[in-house]
Order: C-alpha cells, then structure tokens, then sequence
C-alpha cells in the first residue's frame, strides 16, 4: 500500500503583526468561488506607528494570482487597503493564496499576508482522479473510465479535451459525462502525476481537470514510489537509501542523479550484500531544505535503456526542537501532481452515525413562505463546509441544485446543529423529490438524505 505522511505540529500560527512591528496586516476572505474563476478581497494594512512607512513590491507566489495597490506610503496611524486577486485554478476545499511585499521597517522587511477562501468544483466528486497503480510496459496497457456528472448544474456535460499527457489515451463520451484513459506503451517509467483537461458547457465553471497517477514499471525498478522520508529534523544525518533493481537480474548502470524541490545530494553505492542486477542511490537531506512538508522528485538517468527513473519524495522536514502531536500514515489517495501541489483526504466520516435524525423537526423559527419545509439535524460538523439542496420532479432525477451559496455550517465542532430550509419556488399542488448534499472541508460532496417526497401546498 502506498503511504504518505500526515503530522500535526504543536506550532504556533503566524501572527498578524510581527514582533515590535508597527505594521499589522489582515488576511482577506474572498468567500466561496467554483474552481477556474477569479475572486477578490481587500488586504488591510495598519500602520500604529508615529513614523509613515513605505511598501512596495506587492507579488503573488500563484502564477496566476496578483495584487494592486494604489499606494506606496502608509501615513501615521493609518489603514490602506491592496487588492488581492486570486485565481481559483484547481483548487478545491479550503484555499490560502499567499501574497509578498516589502517595507522599509527596519527588522521587518519582507512581509507576507494570504487571501482565503473556499472553492467549490461542479464536479460530483470534486478533484477526480484516475489511479493506475503499477503499470508494466510489458503487459497489456491499462485502461479506467471516469465518470464527469454535475449535480450543481443542469444538463451538464463536458464538450472537448483541452490537453493530455503524451503518454495517455482519452476518449470522451458522446454523451460528455464520462471519459476513458488508457496508458501508452510510450509512457516514461517511474511515478507519473499529471492532469488530463477538459472545457465544459457550464458557466459557472468552464474546465475541470482529471488527475492521472501511474507506478510505471520498465526494465529497472526501485523498490517503492512514491518513497516516504518519514520525519527528518535539522540537524540531523537525514539520510535514506533507495534500491533499484534491474527486473531481468542483469547489471546497470546509472548516469546522473538530480533532485527536483528536493535540498540535499544523491550518490550510487554497491547493494550490499552484493547483487547482481541492484544499485543503491543514497539521498541525502541537508539542513537547507525549507521547514515544512516535502514533495519533489529523484530524477535516476539509465543511460543504456536512454530512460529517466522518476522517484516521487514526500516526507516532514522539522526543526531541532519541533514536537510532534499526532502522526498517522493515510493511503495516498490524494498523491502529489506535477503542479507541486499535494493534499491528504479529509479522515472519513461513518454519515450513519453522524445523522442525528435527518428531516425532522428543527428547534429554529422556520423561513418564511408556504413553500417545503426541509429540516434536518448533524452531529459531527467538524469536518462539514456546508450543505447544498437539490430538487426533481422525480426520485430518479435529474436533481437540480437549487441554493446558489452553500448553506453555512452553524459549529464547526461536534456538538451538533439543527437547520431549516424552505423551497418557495415550488408550485402549490407539484410533487417534488429533495435530497441534502455535505460539502467537506477538502471539497469533496456526499448526499446526507436520500431523496424525499413531497407534495407543494
């Protein structure tokens, strides 16, 4: 089973204004936005000193992101406000853009402050991801469907492929609500993450990409990839070897060795005991590498196949003295792209018993109108972003989407919380069928009821 890191860190968070700094800084919130918009929110800046200071070089550390802002002197005492615009991409779930600028505080030069939100995808399930698991290029290629259906929009459907790895097949649906990949012959060996592009017919989100994961297996193989680190601390020997081996048995040799996000050295040594067909990359870590998670890549040149290994790295890079709260191994169910990006699925919620009673009666004063009253009841809402309502004319659909902004969770914790929703747009004397979506905090969507019938008065 494939693994990947997931640690809590007994650290601080940031704080709004660094130490003896006079400058303060708020995050913005830019709200909820589908994936591939652009949204916006105001960054806050406060000067409490008695001395002006000056800002500038405003950036985005997202490509796509930026900034503006009209001023370049923060008076004594004063607020100014920077623009902040934020792609929404790929993201979905919770979503921090990080933004820079400098300041000519003494002590306090570069400074940093994010723009924060939640983005939704029209998706059903929100990132897809088709997962090949071990792909060997001398058997026979695999191939998985996907499935591309939007309960958020009526009549979805996805209309053309925008782009694809080289390296795989697709071939969409007549009906656009499903495509099937198939891996080449010519696919590079090693761990493969890319993303497979398609534009929809939806206005509220125009593309949606398809994440491909694939352990491609040729003539030499190391003996696991992704390779997981595990936790490594500054000063430390941070050191791990890696083993390749050669599936016929047969010597190799290996060419240059390069480290992709990666801060540290790899060398070839001698298996030991010693092998026929087996070589060992000894991947070093140096205390340059930046705190945090790491996710990069060993780039392993076989020169006599003329191939590149890729070794997908992941692992926890900590400070001396840091403390470890909690660490769980997860299955990499949401493994790391070509993007850089990676994220670890929310922990998994049993819905049955996080039901206190759906579709009963609230203690909240119901909303006005004599449309249908939908009540429901949540226990564990510490994982939940909110709920979403749908609508048919019939148990089997289609269900439309009908509440625009998703219906806030009330705590997020596991106290529980009661809600009430009224429809007064259903026609009096219509049969309707309703059913409740979760939207998690990762982004991804369950229904918490199954559909329920009921008669417009």
């Amino acid at each position: 089973m494939k693994t990947v890191l997931a640690v809590w860190l007994m650290l601080g968070g940031s704080a709004a204004m660094a130490a003896n700094s006079r400058l303060e800084t708020t995050d913005c919130e830019f709200g909820e936005a589908y994936a591939f918009n652009r949204a916006e929110c105001d960054i806050t800046l406060s000067n409490s000193g008695d001395a002006p200071i000056r800002v500038a070089d405003f950036r985005a550390d997202n490509p796509g992101d930026s900034v503006r802002a009209d001023f370049t002197v923060l008076a004594p005492h004063a607020k100014a406000y920077a623009k902040a615009i934020v792609n929404t991409g790929n993201d979905t779930g919770r979503s921090r853009h990080v933004f820079r600028f400098h300041s000519d505080e003494q002590g306090h030069e570069q400074r940093t402050v994010a723009a924060r939100g939640f983005v939704l995808s029209v998706l059903d399930e929100g990132r897809p991801i088709v997962n090949f698991d071990v792909v060997d290029l001398a058997g026979e290629m695999p191939s998985r469907k996907v499935e591309l259906t939007s309960h958020d929009v009526a009549d979805f459907r996805v209309d053309k492929l925008l782009s694809a790895p080289s390296y795989v097949d697709v071939q969409l649906a007549a009906d656009g609500r499903s495509a099937t990949l198939k891996i080449r012959k010519n696919a590079p060996w090693g761990y493969q993450g890319d993303y497979v592009k398609f534009r929809t017919n939806a206005k509220v989100q125009d593309e949606v990409w398809v994440g491909v994961q694939a352990d491609v297996h040729g003539a030499v193989v190391p003996a696991t990839n992704p390779f997981a680190l595990g936790v490594m601390r500054v000063g430390s020997r941070n050191e791990q070897l890696i083993r390749l081996t050669s599936k016929d048995g047969k010597d190799f040799a290996v060419g240059s060795l390069e480290l992709e996000k990666l801060h540290g050295t790899a060398a070839v040594e001698a298996c030991q005991p010693a092998a026929a067909g087996c070589k060992m990359v000894k991947l070093h870590i140096s205390d340059e590498q930046p705190l945090g998670s790491m996710v990069g890549k060993l780039i392993v040149e076989l020169p006599a196949f003329s191939q590149h290994l890729l070794i997908a790295v992941n692992g926890i890079f900590l400070g001396k003295d840091a403390k470890i709260q909690k660490l769980d191994m997860e299955d990499l169910t949401r493994s790391s792209q070509k993007d850089g990006k990676a994220s670890v699925a929310s922990p998994a919620v049993d819905i049955n018993s996080a039901i206190q009673s759906a579709v009963q009666a609230a203690e909240d004063v119901a909303p006005e109108g004599k449309g249908p009253l939908l009540k429901w009841s949540v226990m564990n809402e510490a994982p939940i972003h909110g709920y979403q309502i749908f609508r048919a004319g019939d148990e089997k659909g289609p269900f439309v989407l009908l509440n625009a902004a998703t219906i806030a969770v009330k705590k997020h914790d596991n106290s529980g919380s009661s809600y009430q929703w009224r429809d007064n747009s259903a026609r009096t004397g219509d049969t309707y069928w309703y059913y409740i979506g979760i939207v998690y905090n990762d982004g991804h969507k369950q229904q918490l009821t199954g559909p329920q019938k009921v008669v417009a008065k």
